[in-house]
């Protein structure tokens, strides 16, 4: 018992003295002294996505059901989180899948997809802060059928069955040179 002892005492003596002469050096922490995220730490993920609306399978009215079943055209609307210290401005993001169970509707051309903080006229996302897509050519805004903003339509494959995954890759840049990408699945019900 007294040799552990010793042995417990010896090591808190060392351990105390380490940190007298080993000094505190910089990490690569996201964070910076206070706990707080580190201001020049740019950062940008996927949060998450909804159904605006759909056409159903045949259908030629659009319905704000949330599910997603084969064969149904999807307006889906995205949202990203700014988990970094710094503010971003214009915020480009394409949305792509490889996947043989859905089909993307390719975008008009001139417009793009924009990531903003509040409303469509914004370009920024401010640091702690959450975004949404809208489709854009700068000037004018694209809206779904129920006149929201969305991201992406797609056309779910007649093929797809329940519990599939539909996998898409969300790539997004700033007016600053920052780059993400992010993937994220949209489940088939």
């Amino acid at each position: 018992m007294k040799a552990q002892i010793f042995i417990f005492s010896f090591l808190m003596v060392i351990f105390s003295a380490c940190d007298k002469i080993i000094p505190d050096l910089p990490r690569d922490n996201p964070l910076d002294n206070n706990g707080s995220p580190n201001p020049n730490d740019k950062k940008l993920i996927f949060s998450s996505y909804e159904v605006i609306c759909k056409y159903d399978s045949g259908a030629i009215t659009y319905s704000e059901e949330k599910t997603v079943k084969h064969g149904d055209r999807i307006f889906l609307q995205i949202t990203v989180k700014n988990t970094g210290g710094a503010n971003l401005s214009g915020v480009r993001a394409t949305i792509t899948t490889s996947s043989s169970l859905a089909q993307v509707t390719t975008l008009p051309s001139g417009k793009y997809v924009k990531l903003t903080e509040g409303s469509e006229s914004n370009d920024y996302i401010n640091a702690s802060s959450t975004g949404f897509a809208t489709i854009t050519d700068g000037q004018n805004y694209m809206s779904a059928p129920n006149y929201n903003a969305y991201a992406i339509e797609f056309k779910v494959s007649s093929i797809a069955v329940a519990g599939n995954q539909i996998p898409f890759i969300l790539n997004m840049t700033d007016n600053s040179g920052g780059s993400w990408s992010e993937t994220f699945n949209v489940i088939v019900n």
